[in-house]
């Protein structure tokens, strides 16, 4: 909805009050008065803008942004004793925050908002480009990688072959049956599965299961997805040649996100007579997006679609163990990105960064022979920072200089790298 430009808030200060004795005279009170920032909401964003509408009636995209912080800073209350020295009895308002006064909401901004690295940015890009790979159609196929594998594959097809010869006469030799017999009791596992047959299996039947259960596994999982990916890409090949070879446009959107966690010093001990150092414990999210407007070949070029038009990622693919280091740096998807927007042509898009920041716990931090009795972290302090910033792309989005790095790994990821890590130091 159309608006004016927004530049609004307020804020509230409040006086912290401290009261302070030394353990050789407690009747000696030195009372301390102090200011601080108890609240401040604001928000700040540009008039909108209403572009003309073209003809194939789209309107297009503007730069925009926007920013908002909510900061409540609530009475807490604090206590201090100590051995021999300075000990503070029950104080309210406790200092908790070194800001007060006419303090500028970028200072506000800058002290809770970190810089944070490219790699978020270096994901986002990655998974854009791949993005837009898919939708033209790029690496349909993968032939160039099941190409590879076969090599890989070879050995379980040798012995998958020897397998299905010597299988069924190793059975009729064991236990004194026709291979006919046997033969047939193969095709009840085919039919219903191996699990299935073992459970509709007599107990001295069950060791018929235990001869073809390797080659059973091999035949799942290695020739029957390799036979799958060589049968769809013929089809394909034949198909392919039919097709009309003109263009159109596509809308492709992705990107990536990241969270950071990072400590923020509110208050140090002595700011205002405060007892202790105050802790902020950050949490900083940061999500970039892209879409954009690309215009794409319907016929992609059957190199682009059977998957063996960017060699790097071909040879990539091809190393053992290339999945393990794509849990952590993307390599794969990285490589691929460099050739995703070959043969396209960028129309128009938009990059999105919207940050956000809030204070997920509190902390505090006594010097040496101090007992905090009452403790200031204890009360809530609420941030809620955010920050949203929209550019306008005149040229297509570039591959990432560098692989991005995942700061963290599922559950799942972690459990298969621990697994190949295991047999590496066996």
């Amino acid at each position: 909805m159309p608006h004016k430009a927004i530049d609004t808030g307020y804020r509230v200060d409040t006086t912290t009050h401290i009261e302070s004795y030394p353990t050789w005279s407690p009747g000696s009170i030195n009372v301390h008065n102090g200011l601080q920032l108890q609240t401040m909401v604001w928000r700040q964003a540009p008039a909108s803008v209403s572009n003309p509408i073209r003809a194939d009636g789209t309107r297009p995209p503007s730069p925009y942004w926007a920013k908002s912080l909510v900061f409540i800073n609530d009475v807490a209350s604090v206590k201090t004793t100590r051995a021999s020295g300075w000990c503070v009895r029950h104080s309210a308002p406790a200092p908790r925050f070194m800001a007060y006064g006419n303090v500028p909401v970028k200072d506000m901004i800058d002290a809770f908002v970190r810089p944070v690295g490219v790699d978020v940015e270096n994901r986002a890009k990655t998974k854009f480009l791949n993005e837009l790979a898919d939708m033209r159609g790029k690496g349909r196929f993968d032939l160039g990688v099941a190409a590879g594998e076969l090599r890989e594959t070879a050995h379980m097809v040798t012995d998958l072959a020897n397998k299905l010869v010597t299988t069924p006469r190793k059975i009729a030799d064991k236990i004194e049956e026709t291979p006919e017999r046997v033969i047939s009791w193969l095709m009840k596992a085919e039919r219903m599965g191996v699990e299935n047959a073992l459970r509709h299996t007599g107990r001295k039947d069950r060791v018929k299961l235990e001869f073809v259960t390797d080659a059973w596994l091999t035949y799942q999982l290695g020739l029957k997805p390799l036979a799958s990916d060589i049968y769809d890409a013929t089809v394909f090949l034949k198909a392919a040649q039919l097709e009309d070879g003109s263009s159109m446009g596509i809308t492709v959107k992705g990107g990536a996100s990241e969270e950071y966690r990072y400590d923020v010093t509110l208050v140090n001990e002595g700011y205002n007579a405060s007892p202790v150092s105050l802790i902020a414990e950050v949490v900083q999210v940061v999500k970039i997006d892209y879409s954009c407007i690309y215009k794409v070949p319907i016929r992609t070029s059957l190199q682009e679609q059977l998957g063996i038009d960017n060699p790097g990622s071909l040879a990539w693919e091809l190393c053992r163990y290339s999945w393990l280091a794509d849990y952590a740096l993307g390599i794969g998807d990285w490589i691929r990105s460099m050739t995703a927007a070959n043969g396209t042509r960028f129309l128009e898009g938009t990059m999105s960064k919207k940050r956000t920041a809030r204070i997920d716990r509190l902390r505090s931090v006594a010097p040496s022979g101090t007992t905090i009795e009452e403790d200031p972290a204890r009360t809530r302090m609420f941030l809620n920072i955010e920050l949203f910033d929209r550019e306008v792309l005149h040229r297509g989005v570039m591959p990432a200089a560098m692989p991005g790095v995942k700061h963290k790994l599922s559950l799942d990821h972690l459990a298969n790298a621990l697994s190949v890590l295991k047999n590496f130091v066996r």
